[in-house]
């Protein structure tokens, strides 16, 4: 998929975004991989848990660049999608620290309103309480749904292509 097809998604993403969040943010997930290329299913490397990984995923503004969080472990061992601002979180950072940075580059003045994706961490959702105070949080995941839903011509071939191959595959294993 060209680069031109995720920075058209999230475009309009954005244009979605536009009176509905001031912010949103999608951690690792499907709906993250839809908008940048991304990979959902990376190596966890088992139960490990990063240091400020609650801020991991990509913050969306409807009228600024959207930025990329990511872990040291995660960047060292992924592809960061098809995304050109890409902040990497060291060991030792302060994720507070980050999140203000984030805000400051988005230019975001005042948040009312933050968009999470339905895969967003618990550890994630308390600690953007604690930082966001007094803001209402919404669905990203469903303010995304209509539009994923609406299939381009290279998901379709994409998508018959897959079909073919599972068809091959369940007539080898019936034979």
């Amino acid at each position: 998929m060209a680069k031109t097809e995720f920075r058209k998604r999230i475009e309009e993403f954005q244009s979605i975004l536009e009176g509905q969040a001031d912010l949103a943010f999608l951690p690792i997930s499907a709906d993250l991989q839809y908008l940048t290329g991304i990979q959902r299913e990376m190596p966890t490397f088992g139960a490990v848990r990063h240091p400020g990984g609650w801020v991991e995923g990509m913050w969306i503004a409807p009228h600024s660049e959207p930025i990329m969080t990511l872990t040291r472990m995660t960047s060292d061992f992924n592809n960061p999608g098809d995304v050109d601002n890409v902040i990497v979180l060291g060991d030792w950072d302060a994720p507070e620290d980050l999140l203000t940075k984030i805000v400051r580059e988005l230019k975001i003045v005042d948040v009312g309103r933050i968009a999470l994706g339905e895969r967003t961490s618990g550890e994630s959702f308390i600690n953007l309480q604690k930082f966001f105070t007094g803001v209402k949080f919404v669905s990203a995941t469903d303010l995304l749904a209509p539009q994923r839903m609406v299939k381009t011509e290279s998901e379709i071939t994409l998508m018959k292509k897959a079909g073919r191959i599972t068809e091959s595959a369940f007539e080898a294993v019936l034979a």
